[in-house]
Parts: C-alpha cells; structure tokens; sequence
C-alpha cells in the first residue's frame, strides 16, 4: 500500500505537538474515570440502561426488547450490539452484588463508554500511520482523545455514541488505508448501534467505487449486512425481529419538532419565528406545519440535506482521495444535523468527532474541529446539567442563565463553522491541495526496448 505523508502547516505543528498516542489516552482515560461518579444523565441512565440491563438476566439480551413499556421505564428502541453491551453490564453487576440503579452501576455504564473512547484513540493512531504518516496519525488521534463532546457524551452523561464513534472511525480509516472489504464489515457493525450512522454510508460507496470499481463495492456492501444479519441473528431467532426493525424503523418521526435543544439552522429559525414573526413557541417548533405549500417543515430540511449531501459526494468523486474521504464523512454528519429538523443535541456528537481525524492537515480545518468541539461541548453540558440538578434536588438558575446567553451565539457560529467548511471541502487551498496525499498511481507498463 502506498504511505503517503502529510507535512501540517508550520502553525497547526506549533499549535498541535505529535504527542505519544499512548500518553494522550491515559490523559483521556485518568480524567474520565475522575469525572465518571460525579455527575450523569437520570433519564438515560437510571430508566432505560439499567432497566433494560437488569431485563437481560445478564445473558439474554434479546430479553431487553421483550420488557414492557411502564409509566416510568421506556420500551427499548435502541439497535442490537449496544443491548449485548447491557447484558455484560447485568451480569458484572450480578457479580459484584451492586444495587440496581446505583451509582456503581451507573459507573460500569460508563466504564464502557469510556473504554470505547480510548480504543477509537488507538484505532485513528494505528489506522492512520501508514496512510498519513506517524506524526500526522499521532496529531489525529491527540484531537480524538481531546475531543470534548465525546468526552461530554460518554464520561460525564453516559450514552453511547462513544461506541458509535469506534465504528464509524473503524470503518472509515480501514477504508483510507485501501481496505473496503474491512470498510464494510465495520459499517454494518457501526449500522448494528445506530441507525445515525448511515449518513457516512453513502461517503463510503462513493468512494469505493471511484477507487476500487463496482466489485469492490459489492463485496463491501455484502460484508457489512452479513456482519449487521450476524448480530441481529440471536434477536430474530428468539423471536424479536419485529422489535429490531422497529428499531430501525421508528428511529425517525419520534419527536415532531425543528429543534429538541440543538443549536442548528432550525433553533436559529425558531428564534426568528418568535421574537420577529410573533409565532408561538409551541407552534414555531413544530416541524409538521407547512412550509411551502405541499412541503412541511420536515421534508424542507430532508431535501436541503440530501442537496447538501449530493454536492458533497460529487466532490469526493472528482477527488477521490483519502483526506477528502474523512472530510466528506465528517461534513454528511455534520450537514445531517445543521440541516435536518428533530435534531437533539447529541447529534452533533459524530461530526464533531469525525472533523478530528483531518483536523490535523490544515489551520482550517483545525479551527472548524475546534470551533464544533467547543459548541458540541457546551450544547451537551448545559442539557445535561440541567436534567442532572433537578434530580440531585439543586438549582438551575446559573444553567438556565447559561443557555439564554450562549444558545443564539453558539447557533450562529455553528452556522458560520459549517459555511466555513464547506467551503474550505469545496475550494481547497493550494497549500492544502500540494500538501494532500493523493492516492496510488497505477502502474504503468514499461516501454519495449527501443531497436538498434
């Protein structure tokens, strides 16, 4: 496999040293284990992890979808692997004779969680070594680590877009290191956790067909639903495969809302409606109203996403490379969630994440994964501070002062972050374009001899 390697701008080497990955993950793993028992999210936690946990018996996860729905315990609407995940938590916590619902089990939830982060850490290093060269594999994988909304979302709330992550990045690196069969498999593993993580899906098609031709693509396509019907198999033959597709199914369409506390061109639109076009916040937030005479607010957003998504898979077709490959994946998922309605704030978790893995490669795009790490960061924290002090009986006033000041601010750089990168995607530099690993050349065949 060719190695091409990546020499940053002399700023971005200043500013981002290539530190020991290892030194980076145990930074990452002694300030997640510091925080784990301090703070997490009530509803996740103590009404669908350990409720659908302590349902599996420790060694029946297809059980979990079985528990019916309660005035206090959610039906579960989560895909196969993570409910494998749950069942190991119910049996350590049968092990150590901890309570349900207490504060060790929340922490195995979390040790978890925490553990996918570190291990997506030694997944960007050692994935992206020999395609973009150590340095620029080191620098990748110290964003990972430092990445503030994974470190939000697994060690301080407790869900599980850290597992999420593991797989998308598996997948997109094995296929930058010229693997889509490997690309494949690990797509359908990340497609077994959330439905969420179909929007890289069509990033990588793209380019496995531009670079490795339809075969390829094929062979790909089948590893990934073999690996994803392996997973569900144990489900559907203990006769819950209408449950699994529900899953699937319902995963959209579940709130009817613009925004659910995300700070995207929907909270930005909310606002306008409100305070300028006098709407009520009850009816502004409702995406099923019409927008333009036959199309609701929902199918607006549906079709400003699949242009948006289009536009940016032409481009990687006419530049089939590796960096434009993790930018275009980074910008699908973070597109998914600027331009789609019944966005939560959570969603942004994956694109802030992917923007990591090339954050590395120019000052831009090391500004864009800052700046979405930043809003990612506090959009979290602020959500889950205040669904946490109400349950720990204290009050909210400085989080609700909080979000009135930073929620406008942040929506608009958000916006201005995205217009940034995307045209960065589009009109690349020509530092960047020289510095850019370009894949293989084919090999061309030597010339006869010439007669004497």
């Amino acid at each position: 496999m060719n190695s091409c390697r990546v020499r940053p701008p002399l700023l971005v080497r200043r500013l981002l040293p290539a530190v020991n990955p290892f030194l980076a993950l145990t930074v990452l793993v002694a300030a997640s284990l510091l925080v784990a028992a301090t703070v997490f999210y009530p509803y996740d936690t103590l009404m669908c992890w350990l409720p659908w946990a302590e349902a599996s018996g420790g060694w029946r996860p297809w059980a979990i979808y079985a528990k019916e729905p309660s005035e206090y315990y959610p039906v579960c609407n989560y895909p196969p692997f993570f409910l494998y995940i749950l069942t190991l938590i119910e049996r350590l916590r049968l092990i150590l004779n901890a309570p349900s619902g207490g504060l060790l089990a929340v922490c195995l939830v979390k040790l978890f969680v925490i553990a996918a982060h570190a291990a997506g850490v030694l997944v960007v290093y050692f994935g992206m070594c020999r395609p973009f060269g150590g340095k620029t594999a080191r620098r990748a994988a110290l964003l990972y680590a430092l990445s503030l909304p994974l470190f939000v979302n697994g060690a301080m709330w407790g869900q599980a877009d850290t597992v999420l992550l593991l797989a998308m990045v598996s997948a997109l690196v094995a296929l930058a290191a010229d693997r889509p069969l490997r690309a494949g498999a690990l797509m359908g593993w990340a497609l077994s956790i959330k439905l969420q993580a179909v929007c890289i899906a069509p990033a990588l098609l793209v380019y496995t067909w531009r670079r490795f031709g339809w075969r390829a693509t094929l062979l790909g396509t089948a590893a990934g639903l073999g690996v994803l019907a392996l997973i569900t198999a144990p489900f559907v033959l203990a006769g819950e495969g209408e449950k699994v597709l529900a899953a699937y199914k319902d995963a959209a369409g579940f709130y009817h809302l613009r925004s659910l506390n995300a700070w995207n061109l929907w909270n930005l639109a909310n606002d306008i409606d409100i305070r300028w076009r006098g709407v009520p916040g009850s009816i502004a937030n409702q995406d099923d109203r019409l927008a333009f005479g036959p199309l609701t607010y929902q199918h607006v957003g549906i079709l400003m996403f699949a242009a948006y998504l289009l536009l940016v898979l032409v481009v990687l077709w006419r530049r089939a490379r590796r960096e434009t490959l993790l930018d275009a994946a980074a910008l699908s998922a973070v597109g998914f969630f600027i331009l789609c309605t019944q966005m939560h704030e959570r969603y942004i978790v994956p694109g802030a994440a992917l923007l990591t893995l090339t954050g590395a490669l120019s000052l831009t795009r090391l500004t864009v994964a800052a700046g979405f790490g930043l809003t990612a960061f506090l959009n979290q924290v602020l959500v889950l501070y205040s669904n946490y002090l109400p349950y720990a009986k204290r009050p909210t006033n400085f989080v609700d002062w909080c979000w009135g000041f930073f929620s406008m601010p942040m929506t608009v750089l958000n916006l201005a972050l995205f217009a940034a990168a995307t045209t960065a995607y589009l009109w690349p530099g020509e530092g960047e374009e020289a510095q850019a690993p370009r894949p293989p050349a084919p090999p061309t065949p030597s010339a006869p001899p010439s007669p004497r």
